[in-house]
């Protein structure tokens, strides 16, 4: 290893010639700066860091998309009922209310056993590998708060489409 204060290509000249100097027959065929030969090292853990992150924004949208598809299901199934809780006088703010009070149910029902079985995890991680230390609840709590975040701009346009029933249609339906 050589450290230099000139530039990269003069200094390449200089390692060259004083290795020359030293051993005539040497073959010198690359000589590469320490940064790219550590940015090399590190790719493969780049390009798993990178698919990690894909794949987790992935999981992110399915979630969303999941709990979009199941709160409009419940909604669909229960516009007879909407439709009188409007009829008796709900309020919009009521059913907004109510479909948010659904998708706390559906997150809660996944994030506590999640949370349970990243703890039983980490134990098992820790007596798995050297130096893995206990876990820490920051991460875990900061990716559940992501998802309730998920989970209710997901919420929003089944709330909305609950909101806006006509009692007369959703009684005409059934």
């Amino acid at each position: 290893m050589v450290r230099g204060d000139s530039e990269e290509g003069g200094l390449f000249a200089e390692i060259r010639q004083a290795l020359l100097n030293v051993e005539s027959d040497l073959p010198v065929t690359a000589i590469v700066p320490l940064n790219a030969e550590y940015e090399e090292g590190l790719s493969r853990e780049v390009l798993l860091a990178r698919l990690t992150g894909a794949f987790g924004f992935l999981s992110l949208g399915l979630a969303a998309l999941g709990i979009y598809g199941l709160l409009s299901f419940m909604v669909t199934r229960r516009t007879a009922e909407i439709g009188i809780r409007v009829a008796v006088g709900a309020r919009p703010a009521d059913l907004y209310r109510l479909v948010l009070r659904q998708t706390v149910n559906i997150l809660m029902a996944g994030i506590l056993p999640g949370l349970v079985l990243t703890q039983a995890m980490s134990f098992v991680a820790r007596n798995l590998l050297y130096g893995a230390s206990a876990m820490s609840f920051g991460p875990v709590l900061t990716a559940a708060g992501v998802l309730v975040a998920v989970g209710f701009a997901a919420s929003l346009l089944p709330a909305v489409r609950a909101a806006r029933i006509e009692p007369i249609h959703a009684l005409r339906a059934d």
